[in-house]
């Protein structure tokens, strides 16, 4: 059930809400912006700051005690992940803690 737009479950695990925000979200951003073509990088990182990062954060302080959890955590991982790599033209290989230096985000396991 969806309630205000977070996707309940009935043991409000919201594991299926944390699913649904992060794939959507790897999905559109993939076909988006490409390495060689696509979306600039200072046009993704305008929507990261803009759109994408106040869509995975909504309703944080509710489903936030689910992140506890690795798998949930890491499906936001790819997402910030793809993101960084959009932005950054990094190669794939980089890891993720140089890369959230390099574009100058907040690694979302300290944001929630």
């Amino acid at each position: 059930m969806k309630y205000l737009g977070i996707i309940l479950d009935q043991k409000f695990k919201f594991q299926e809400h944390i699913r649904y925000a992060a794939e959507r979200l790897i999905h559109n951003l993939s076909r988006s912006a490409r390495m060689t073509w696509g979306l600039k990088n200072e046009a993704v990182a305008t929507m990261y700051k803009g759109a994408i990062l106040p869509l995975l954060m909504y309703g944080a302080p509710i489903w936030s005690e689910a992140m506890k959890y690795e798998h949930n955590g890491q499906k936001y991982v790819r997402v910030q992940r793809l993101i960084n790599l959009k932005m950054s033209r990094a190669y794939r290989s980089t890891s993720n803690e140089a890369l959230c230096i390099q574009t100058g985000t907040t690694p979302h396991h300290f944001k929630t």
